[in-house]
């Protein structure tokens, strides 16, 4: 196996749905109830994940939801809610909590970016037990679930990190656009949200679980 090198690394920053929280289950069929909602058909997993893409409104066109901007607001709303109803019904991914866990006891402190509401993500990761892990929790103003790269460049500026000793650790092209944009590199952990083809062609390192990331690292 192939080794990876954090030892100029001092801090993580995260996506949170589909990396840490392994929902794509969740948001799949929730996605699935909204298209029958607007009278088109549901659809398998793998056309999701080769269509699912940021922002979020993009997704839904290429379901073939044609949309107002008003109509999406609302249908932005509605999902928002029925995943909250049913949030609880995800748990963290396999193994990485021991793996921040150790990856703490290196002295890599750890933040939080996501597209999900920052009120509500404050709130979601308290109920996972997983607040004491990060230093910071970066989300958006609201349930929209556009864009996360300029939110996410403008809070590595404030913070005066190094990019150089920075790293995102996510699951879709959406967040190694971020990590592009914020200067610093970027390793994903398929989550069931997007189809390994469209990973690949970022060309960053992908691992298919946290322990072969983590085998990687300290074996």
């Amino acid at each position: 196996m192939e080794k990876t090198d954090l030892s100029s690394i001092n801090h993580i920053v995260w996506d949170w749905n589909g990396t840490i929280l392994d929902d794509a289950h969740l948001c799949e069929e929730l996605t699935n109830i909204q298209l029958e909602n607007l009278g088109l058909k549901p659809v398998g997993s793998e056309t999701h994940q080769m269509v699912f893409q940021h922002p979020v409104e993009e997704y839904y066109r290429r379901l073939g939801a044609v949309l107002t901007p008003e109509e999406f607001c609302k249908l932005s709303e509605d999902f928002h809610a029925a995943y909250g109803r049913r949030r609880q019904e995800a748990g963290l991914r396999a193994g990485v909590r021991h793996f921040i866990e150790r990856l703490s006891e290196k002295g890599i402190t750890h933040s939080v970016l996501s597209a999900y509401r920052e009120e509500d993500l404050v709130e979601l990761i308290e109920e996972c037990e997983m607040t004491r892990h990060f230093r910071a929790i970066v989300g958006l103003p609201n349930c929209h679930a556009r864009s996360k790269v300029e939110r996410g460049a403008e809070w590595l500026r404030q913070e005066k990190l190094d990019p150089n000793r920075v790293i995102l650790i996510g699951d879709t092209d959406h967040d190694f656009h971020a990590a592009t944009k914020m200067g610093i590199r970027c390793v994903l952990i398929p989550s069931g949200y997007q189809h390994w083809n469209i990973l690949r062609r970022c060309g960053c390192p992908i691992f298919e679980s946290f322990t072969a990331f983590e085998q990687s690292i300290f074996s």
